[in-house]
């Protein structure tokens, strides 16, 4: 079966510019242009698509739905003038790739894309929509999958939500009861109001009993018997039954949109030409040397316009054609599943693990941020807690982890190892430093490794303000900042293997 992959394009430039705040030319802002493109080629290389398509956004004021409720979606802020700057550069991308952009007047993203989906699976078509947006787990059936950025479990990137057991998982209704929950517990996001004090967890105890807002309203009475369920949230489900039936439509995506879909408009290949001349205006030389833009492709490629059809068996996105064979070595064999997290925060802890890790001879990472050290190695975490606040908590001697670290016999490798070495750690084998691996295959100079990890793994750690908000520091308790460290130790060593490939085929080693 061949496959269409369709793209909530705010959705991804939204991602895309939070990721990439402080990239810019001299010129202009140039974030959520680059965060467009690494994902865009992760979703090609991830899905392998045999057409594509891409759905925009209209302005609210000219939204059908605001002639249903006028405040619909004015609790959004607006777009940030620097993401704004953007939109045409990503139209560009998209016009490099020869994808086609669709948008309706009066509709949203969300409904374009149900009613190309739609179209497009009644052709015997699988569609994958790439999506942040929950609500489109609606449009989950037999040939529709809904694939939702940074939701992935075990390593993934995507969240995949491919049949009605899927969406029960995540959301706790079938797909097509989706527009009912919302009717009861709204939507913030997009200001759909529901039903007051009516939370997930209530309207899923109501849902287990009656699965639509008709058989809840014609056994009003009877609700009374569900745990949880008291006389005050009964009188609001009375007293805002219209305002429950109006949420639910609001939430219900259109799929019968009047939009006409050929499989040539579907068709997509990348124009060498076109792309290398935007990345060059943008100084994306990362995107030059990983698509090998400046050498002209003796064969046709994953991206060649000449041949759309030969991407399907290209097995690698970033494939480059150079003369010289540079064998992939994988030095690293990194266990994701079943890893141990341990806590060593004391001396008799450290003793436990002292002859596992004199033992250890094999690449390991080391990263440190202000309240510890986590090291991690093929199979295994080991967080060492160093400022820690609070009256429960428990921090290791910085010294007595100082000289323990310096006399292991490890190949390490970090994300800038000056905060380690500031610590006083004398490595005796510092076997490469990320952050300067990375520069010298992007020249960019990130101090945040997420941004390396996210581009060269399929992990995505959170960073700091995403984990813990704006919580004061020294109250993060060691189990908690142990994970959020461990998480990107883990993507310090999920890169190696790649970065060490990248500099020894373009002979920086």
């Amino acid at each position: 079966m061949k496959r269409a992959v369709l793209l909530d394009v705010s959705a991804i430039m939204y991602r895309a510019y939070f990721a990439n705040m402080n990239f810019r030319t001299k010129n202009e802002p140039t974030g959520a242009v680059y965060g467009f493109i690494n994902t865009l080629l992760s979703i090609i290389n991830e899905f392998k698509p045999d057409y594509m398509a891409a759905a925009f956004d209209v302005k609210r004021s000219s939204l059908k739905r605001t002639e249903i409720y006028s405040d619909y979606k004015s609790n959004r802020q607006s777009t940030p003038e620097d993401l704004v700057t953007q939109i045409p550069r990503i139209e560009e991308v998209l016009d490099a790739f020869n994808i086609n952009r669709y948008k309706i007047e009066g509709y949203e993203a969300d409904d374009v894309l149900g009613s190309l989906a739609k179209k497009i699976a009644k052709q015997n078509i699988e569609v994958i929509i790439i999506t942040g947006d929950k609500d489109l787990s609606q449009l989950v059936e037999k040939n529709i999958t809904v694939a939702l950025l940074g939701k992935g479990t075990e390593g993934e990137k995507f969240g995949i939500l491919k049949t009605s057991e899927d969406v029960i998982n995540y959301l706790g209704v079938v797909p097509e009861k989706i527009p009912d929950l919302f009717g009861l517990i709204g939507d913030k996001s997009d200001g759909i109001p529901g039903v007051t004090k009516i939370g997930e967890k209530k309207a899923l105890a109501i849902f287990s009993q009656y699965d639509s807002l008709e058989k809840i309203y014609d056994n009003i009475d009877n609700l009374k018997n569900i745990d949880g369920i008291g006389p005050s949230l009964i009188k609001n489900l009375i007293n805002e039954k219209d305002i429950a039936f109006m949420s639910r439509e609001l939430a219900k995506i259109f799929t019968d949109l009047d939009i006409s879909v050929e499989e040539s408009g579907l068709q997509y290949g990348m124009d060498r030409e076109r792309f290398y001349s935007l990345c060059k205006v943008l100084e994306f030389k990362m995107f030059i040397k990983k698509l090998g833009l400046e050498e002209k492709p003796q064969n046709p490629t994953l991206f060649s316009l000449e041949d759309i059809r030969e991407k399907k068996d290209s097995p690698k996105v970033v494939e480059e054609t150079i003369n010289e064979k540079i064998e992939f070595t994988k030095e690293i064999n990194l266990n994701l599943t079943n890893r141990q997290l341990l806590i060593i925060d004391s001396e008799s802890s450290l003793n436990e693990q002292k002859e596992y890790l004199t033992n250890y001879k094999k690449i390991a990472s080391i990263y440190y941020e202000s309240l510890g050290i986590i090291l991690s190695t093929e199979d295994k975490d080991l967080y060492f807690p160093l400022n820690h606040g609070g009256l429960l908590a428990k921090n290791i001697d910085k010294n007595l982890v100082v000289n323990f670290i310096s006399e292991l016999d490890i190949k390490f490798i970090s994300y800038n190892f000056k905060s380690l070495l500031n610590l006083g750690i004398k490595f005796k084998s510092m076997y490469m430093d990320m952050m300067i691996a990375y520069h010298l295959i992007s020249s960019q100079t990130k101090i945040d490794p997420i941004i390396p990890i996210t581009e060269y793994s399929t992990l995505e750690p959170k960073d700091f303000k995403t984990a813990f908000g704006k919580i004061n520091v020294e109250l993060i308790t060691a189990q908690d900042f142990s994970k959020y460290l461990s998480d990107i130790s883990i993507g310090i060593l999920a890169i190696f293997n790649e970065l060490n490939y990248l500099l020894k085929k373009r002979r920086f080693i």
